[in-house]
């Protein structure tokens, strides 16, 4: 029996939708899918959802840590001059090795491997060369796996790169950008977005099933460990983060107006998460009052993250105006929540529990992050690290036009940014790797 929230939460969870039976990952069709069949909410409280932190309304202690230059705080930093392409990706192996891809020159992108002290093990070329790394993820086995598009006739592709810097295997994945990859037994399970109206990946061919409310759909797949498609669903739009935990699968969404449907009947959101097996079969979805854009792992649970409301909203705890993280379980149940304010773009899961989560700031102002408060200066990006319970442990800001940040597995933390050189030559970016040790 899945679990739900405990008294007063469930109301404000909009949706608490049971078990699939089992449906599993069968390709989406027009009288399958009831987008629109909202599935009431359950109001009584269930045996054993019970708090795991208290739910905080916003109340920060502004000053109590200091945001300083991350290139002060980093114990090894490397750079790369380029002329080309933005996108760039940093990931750890389990050993703290750091795999770092962007552009070398006219969008031909290269994949490094760093020892954890800094020294450069390899460096390769992509194959296909002109493939932009927008996905990284490395696996148990040391190896990386790289999603993007190929600018040639490969188009949309993932990559698996052996830790000596062999390419075990290149799938395309066509039509479908990937938005995230992880490792499950057996295989890799893959969240993608297309804006076609009809995939076919492996076996499966897919459909848009909701031409009436969304020009494009979301596809969740198996792959099996040689890269090929074991099959796949196609899901209405609005996934925009997925996350493995202990037992499973976690994927969440901001679906705007439009109820989400994983199969089991409609949930309405704006927010909605979803737990899926690590075999790919749905076991149960929550809406909530936020628009979701990441999950993590925190320890035991998983923790979501909400956009900025307007209005209040809610999480699950006390109504904020302005975004929230609330702990839910894997049977689903609401574990307390907090108001994060609204200048969180990305988050990270690190394996001892911790949360990296980085953002530009558009102004000067005290910004809240987790239980704390800084103040950050405007036009910088800030990289901060949060306990499994958010309260923050250090932040530090960098001066760049893009970043992504990756978590190691002793503490230590990756940044990839870039920059361009000169407003004449906009084209020309440094690449730049910073890495902290704890």
């Amino acid at each position: 029996m899945v679990r739900v929230a405990v008294v007063g939460v469930c109301a404000l969870l909009v949706a608490c939708a049971p078990h699939d039976g089992g449906r599993g990952l069968e390709p989406a069709t027009l009288e399958e899918s009831t987008p629109f069949a909202v599935a009431p909410p359950v109001e009584e409280p269930v045996a054993g959802c019970s708090l795991r932190f208290p739910d905080d309304a916003g109340t920060a202690s502004a000053g109590a840590v200091t945001v300083t230059p991350l290139r002060e705080a980093a114990d090894w930093v490397t750079r790369v001059d380029a002329i080309g392409g933005y996108d760039h990706s940093v990931a750890f192996d389990p050993e703290g090795a750091v795999f770092w891809a962007h552009d070398s020159r006219h969008m031909r992108f290269t994949l490094a491997k760093f020892e954890p002290a800094g020294e450069q093990r390899w460096l390769r070329k992509l194959e296909p060369e002109t493939l932009s790394p927008r996905v990284m993820r490395t696996t148990s086995k040391g190896s990386v796996l790289v999603a993007g598009t190929a600018f040639n006739e490969d188009g949309p592709t993932l990559v698996h790169v052996g830790a000596d810097g062999s390419t075990l295997w290149k799938t395309r994945t066509p039509r479908v950008s990937v938005r995230a990859i992880r490792e499950v037994p057996d295989g890799f399970a893959l969240l993608g977005h297309s804006g076609r109206a009809e995939v076919t990946l492996g076996p499966d061919t897919l459909r848009n099933a909701w031409t009436d409310v969304a020009s494009s759909m979301d596809v969740l797949s198996i792959l099996s460990n040689d890269g090929e498609f074991v099959r796949s669903e196609a899901f209405i739009p609005g996934a925009l983060a997925m996350e493995r935990g202990t037992d499973g699968l976690y994927v969440a969404g901001n679906f705007g107006r439009v109820s989400a449907d994983y199969g089991n009947g409609a949930t309405a959101g704006p927010g909605v998460l979803a737990k899926f097996d690590l075999s790919g079969q749905l076991e149960w979805t929550r809406g909530f009052g936020a628009g979701l854009y990441g999950v993590a792992n925190a320890g035991p649970d998983v923790v979501t993250f909400g956009f900025a409301s307007r209005g209040p909203a809610s999480m699950g705890g006390p109504p904020s105006s302005g975004a929230s993280a609330a702990w839910i379980d894997s049977e689903g149940c609401y574990r307390g929540s907090l108001s994060t304010g609204d200048g969180l773009a990305r988050i990270v899961s690190a394996p001892d529990g911790s949360v990296l989560v980085y953002f530009l700031a558009s102004r000067t102002d005290t910004w809240q992050l987790g239980h704390d408060a800084v103040s950050v200066p405007a036009g910088q990006w800030v990289v901060a690290k949060l306990s499994e319970d958010l309260q923050l442990q250090w932040a530090h800001s960098v001066e760049c036009d893009g970043l992504h940040a990756a978590a190691g597995p002793r503490g230590e933390t990756a940044v990839s940014c870039y920059r361009s050189l000169s407003d004449e030559k906009p084209l020309v970016r440094r690449y730049s790797l910073l890495v902290r040790a704890g």
